[in-house]
């Protein structure tokens, strides 16, 4: 009798909340230095790594595991994954777009690249409320911050000068955690988090985004 067996991810595959349970480089031993929360609605996805306990406060040589935010769309097919930042803590170089596979096995996913592999495991549950909101003055583009819901848990991105990122989660009545930079307090972030937590009126400038819009 054979069991379950990994399978080429499609989009649907990678909708809900993941968090990274461990990781490879190079065919290392498995092992987890960070805390990591991946979040994606339609084709937006956001990304929240910060030191796992214990870990030492200098940030690691592996850009896996450096404190990091980051924000964009997706495309995926046949388990060939193209993540497209447009918002981003760290400076990349745009000439070379994050690339890999991704595998999904019952309710764990493999994600799998040049010297690495990430192991990440679904932590929500189908139907739970999503959403997507942005902060874009006057409507225009690119966005200065976003904000992705799956159930209880949010994650924020944000640009600017001290470009960084948030968790927010409802049992602590969508205050700020794991925080990453500094958002300029004019953009109302905190009051965007509880509104869309709360389903309540977003600030002024902040809109809620189609997330299968690209």
């Amino acid at each position: 009798m054979t069991g379950p067996v990994e399978r080429p991810a499609e989009l649907g595959d990678l909708q809900g909340a993941w968090r990274r349970s461990g990781r490879t480089l190079s065919g290392s031993p498995w092992g987890e230095v960070a805390e990591v929360l991946w979040l994606q609605v339609g084709r937006h996805f956001c990304d929240l790594r910060t030191p796992g306990p214990g870990a030492v406060a200098h940030a690691p040589a592996q850009l896996l595991d450096q404190p990091q935010a980051f924000s964009g769309t997706v495309h995926v097919r046949a388990g060939a994954i193209s993540f497209r930042h447009d918002l981003d803590s760290l400076p990349r170089d745009p000439a070379h777009p994050d690339e890999s596979t991704v595998h999904r096995l019952e309710d764990v996913m493999y994600e799998r690249g040049p010297g690495f592999e990430e192991r990440w495991v679904l932590a929500s549950q189908p139907g739970e409320a999503v959403g997507l909101v942005e902060l874009r003055p006057a409507g225009e583009a690119p966005s200065l911050a976003r904000l992705v819901r799956v159930g209880p848990l949010m994650l924020a991105t944000w640009g600017g000068r001290h470009p960084g990122g948030a968790q927010f989660n409802a049992r602590h009545d969508w205050t700020r955690e794991r925080p990453l930079g500094r958002c300029d307090d004019a953009w109302e972030l905190d009051e965007a988090a509880v509104a869309l937590g709360t389903e309540g009126a977003l600030p002024a400038d902040w809109s809620a985004v189609e997330p299968w819009e690209v």
